[in-house]
């Protein structure tokens, strides 16, 4: 289990950051997320063609002249050109507070997997990230390269439907320690239970105040919201 989730429980994730108030993924969201008094802040990564991590949501971007461009088709250099500089790599969040928590969800490359995996594994061994960061991913694959790669880090699959029974689970992503689930796909049930196994359990896509409430009140371990000043407001 990661140590955040014993120390701060609920551990509050900014959702790419203070994306309610700034420009989602972006260093000015993470960076407000974390003066915002959030434990971590929530980042989606894909890689470029040549290897390098960069922060972005959707696997395509448009660039400054409104050309749509797949991340993974084209070079580093080539996407801060077309981007003009608008996009961050994630080796880029070293410039943020260096106590902050980093929640790291790697998209699935097709093909390049690998290359997106060895990127991350390679930026959080240059800069010590081992104990700040849960790695989180749908993929099955990429969890299972991330195990390989980084097997003291924490691991998190996302999920977007109600939780199987637990054996199931194990069986479906045995290398990992907590599950990230839409608030309503979770029932008290699943939760206690995944808890009762050593399973840390986070929700996302929190839709409203007493949604929030609810699932606080019951104990998950993390939460993912836009606006951090949510739980703040409730300490």
């Amino acid at each position: 289990m990661f140590w955040g989730y014993k120390v701060f429980k609920p551990v509050i994730w900014a959702h790419r950051g203070f994306s309610a108030q700034f420009g989602e993924n972006s260093l000015e969201a993470f960076r407000q997320a974390y003066l915002a008094k959030a434990h971590g802040i929530e980042c989606d990564v894909h890689t470029t063609l040549d290897g390098v991590a960069v922060i972005h949501h959707d696997p395509r971007i448009s660039s400054q002249e409104n050309l749509s461009v797949a991340i993974s088709e084209v070079t580093w250099n080539a996407l801060r050109r077309l981007t003009r500089g608008s996009i961050n790599r994630l080796e880029d969040l070293s410039q943020l507070p260096d106590r902050g928590l980093i929640n790291i969800e790697l998209k699935d490359q097709g093909k390049l997997n690998t290359l997106l995996v060895e990127s991350v594994s390679r930026t959080i061994r240059q800069y010590q990230w081992h104990q700040r960061v849960v790695l989180s991913s749908f993929s099955k694959e990429i969890l299972r390269l991330l195990h390989l790669q980084l097997a003291e880090c924490s691991l998190a699959a996302l999920w977007a439907s109600r939780l199987p029974e637990v054996q199931e689970f194990r069986e479906l992503v045995p290398c990992v320690d907590a599950v990230h689930v839409p608030a309503s796909f979770l029932s008290l049930e699943s939760l206690y239970r995944f808890q009762k196994e050593g399973y840390s359990v986070v929700v996302w896509d929190v839709k409203s105040e007493a949604m929030l409430d609810e699932w606080v009140n019951a104990g998950v371990d993390g939460v993912i919201i836009d606006n951090p000043l949510r739980m703040k407001a409730k300490h």
